[in-house]
């Protein structure tokens, strides 16, 4: 069936539909599943292309999107969120096709998971030992709020891990990304001390 504006198979109308849906419902719905670390589940929709000329009729749209799930959902979960509103957008236009796939590349059949350690495990506090020994015992337990290969060697390698490391996030991926060598030689101590306090209370 030939996309025409009467039969409402506009292609960018029915993306911005889901748009809408992912706006007003979708992120409310996420807001009420949110982990106690690692706050709620996030969605972005970063890319939207479609149409070929403004004199006719939209006949494919695409929508590239990044969603950070969390602790209290599943993968599952997020596919399953967004074929809900992918069926509302095709039950409002018959004859209209959707589909959903995985970005090419990556991680291949691996998944980007969110990841959260104990307070109380081990290798947290073999770290937080190494900070107290170098005068750093202030520092606060947080979450880090990027994906990192830690989730990968935690989800899929079973090893317990923590993100902590030198540098600053403001500056990655970006023509300034750089470490400062003072922060790590720092690193390099602190990973020394929490490996020692790590083997003692093994």
């Amino acid at each position: 069936m030939p996309p025409s504006a009467e039969a409402g198979l506009n292609a960018i109308s029915a993306a911005a539909h889901f748009v809408h849906l992912v706006e007003n419902e979708l992120v409310p719905a996420l807001a009420r599943r949110r982990d106690p670390i690692l706050g709620p589940p996030v969605i972005n929709l970063g890319t939207i292309t479609g149409g070929d000329q403004p004199s006719t009729v939209a006949a494919h749209c695409r929508i590239r999107l990044d969603r950070r799930w969390v602790t209290t959902e599943t993968i599952e979960m997020v596919f399953e969120d967004l074929e809900d509103l992918l069926r509302r957008v095709r039950e409002a236009r018959p004859g209209l096709k959707t589909e959903i796939s995985r970005m090419p590349g990556g991680m291949a059949t691996m998944v980007h998971g969110p990841m959260t350690i104990p307070p109380e495990h081990p290798l947290v506090r073999a770290a937080e030992a190494g900070l107290a020994e170098l005068g750093h015992s202030s520092q606060p337990l947080t979450a880090f709020p990027a994906w990192t290969d830690a989730s990968l060697i935690s989800r899929e390698g079973h090893i317990p891990s923590i993100v902590w490391g030198p540098g600053g996030l403001e500056y990655a991926h970006s023509p300034e990304e750089s470490i400062l060598l003072a922060e790590v030689y720092q690193a390099v101590r602190l990973y020394a001390l929490a490996a020692w306090h790590f083997t003692r209370h093994e």
